[in-house]
């Protein structure tokens, strides 16, 4: 809004995921060592500073900077989240704990951007700043109260190293596919996110707001949907559903470029955001019976890493080609790049083409 230029709103994507991209397989192995508990209450802590600090920091590589590393907690944060659903709760409930954690996850993606939005009516960005800094402490003292002391995972000798996580990924070909599937997805889901702005502004001529409320609605949608399914989840062949959520993404997004009415725009993308969270249950569900309960944490931390490498590339794409092309071929471009990863990662997961480890990854 700020440069009237989409070229920067690319640049935010990659800004945004590149401190997760690198760090994450570093972390991912702290997870399998360190208690929980322990981790929760620590990044919560960080980043409560980290909110309070933001009060006075004006300068912009100060800024950027403490951005960088709120999303890299972020990302921290759920990766332990995602560990904990996997092996702290019942095994044969996953894929509808799952479910349940996607509407807690849209739910924050509704009610935290309507707070901010209040206290910014109400108040000024130093409010907001005031209350993130009070919900971080607040949940890092119910984390010490609440959540139950945990026993080592890690088994004394156990494989372990960046290496390690790369190379179980590249010998289990159920995992390399989720990691080239999740690629096309991230692909051009930073590829929306990066054009959505522009695409409301310019093309449609709507107000900086209702960017906030298409997410917003969005979300909503997402938590009801997710809990309708939740009975009947545990039933389903979450195999062909991940297929068919892959596909009618795609669709999706191929009629978002296509579209001239607004109110079928709005509608394309919330379709959009359902599948897409339908995608990653079937993901979240899928892979952790491919990977060792005791470097959980590690090859998770890795595999995270991998595909979100397509975000920030999908965002650089945004900001090379909006100044030659319209931003609906952009997003049309984005398409024809997924379903190159899709083939891609098919192609490389296909009988005799990946060779494996030694100890094969457990069903």
């Amino acid at each position: 809004m700020i440069t009237e230029d989409v070229t920067w709103s690319g640049m935010a994507v990659v800004v945004q995921w590149l401190p997760r991209i690198i760090g994450l397989p570093f972390l991912g192995g702290l997870i399998d060592r360190w208690k929980l508990r322990s981790q929760y209450v620590i990044i919560d802590v960080v980043r409560a500073a980290g909110a309070f600090g933001l009060i006075w920091i004006e300068q912009p590589i100060l800024l950027m900077s403490m951005a960088g590393l709120l999303s890299l907690l972020n990302g921290y944060a759920f990766l332990i989240l995602e560990y904990s659903v996997a092996t702290q709760l019942d095994k044969e409930q996953l894929a509808r704990n799952q479910s349940w954690l996607q509407v807690v996850e849209n739910t924050t993606r509704v009610t935290g951007p309507a707070a901010g939005g209040l206290l910014l009516a109400w108040g000024s960005i130093e409010g907001v700043m005031v209350a993130c800094t009070v919900l971080f402490a607040l949940a890092a003292v119910m984390t010490l109260i609440s959540f139950p002391e945990q026993q080592y995972v890690s088994k004394p000798g156990s494989p372990s190293g960046v290496l390690y996580s790369f190379r179980w990924i590249w010998a289990s070909k159920p995992l390399m596919r989720l990691t080239g599937l999740t690629m096309g997805t991230n692909f051009i889901e930073g590829a929306v996110y990066a054009l959505l702005p522009g695409l409301i502004l310019t093309q449609y001529g709507q107000g900086p707001d209702v960017v906030g409320y298409l997410n917003g609605g969005s979300a909503l949608c997402v938590i009801v949907f997710m809990t309708a399914i939740s009975r009947w989840i545990t039933q389903w062949n979450l195999i062909l559903v991940g297929n068919l959520s892959l596909v009618s993404s795609l669709l999706l997004v191929v009629w978002m470029g296509l579209s001239s009415s607004f109110v079928g725009f709005c509608l394309l993308y919330t379709g959009f955001i359902i599948m897409r969270s339908l995608f990653v249950l079937y993901l979240r569900t899928e892979r952790v019976r491919y990977i060792p309960a005791e470097n959980l944490g590690q090859v998770l931390g890795a595999m995270i890493a991998i595909i979100l490498c397509t975000v920030p590339i999908s965002g650089g794409l945004v900001a090379v080609f909006a100044n030659w092309l319209s931003m609906n071929q952009v997003l049309l471009l984005s398409v024809a790049g997924s379903m190159g990863i899709y083939a891609l990662s098919w192609l490389l997961t296909r009988e005799n083409s990946v060779s494996n480890l030694q100890n094969k990854p457990q069903d």
